[in-house]
């Protein structure tokens, strides 16, 4: 995983969980298959459209 503020390269390995807390911008690359779970806080629903810079609305907008 690479944090695009700063192009610092952070290794995934099987086990490891990364968290993302002031909306990074960042690129996950793999050189083989990755099993993944994402969770999003508060939960998505499924109806979210992304905003012109990426970004999700909050729910009462």
């Amino acid at each position: 995983m690479e944090t695009l503020a700063d192009g610092k390269v952070w290794p995934i390995k099987p086990g490891d969980i990364y968290i993302l807390d002031k909306h990074d911008d960042h690129l996950l690359r793999a050189s083989k298959t990755m099993h993944l779970a994402c969770v999003f806080t508060p939960p998505i629903t499924g109806t979210e459209v992304h905003r012109e810079d990426g970004s999700y609305a909050p729910a009462e907008d």
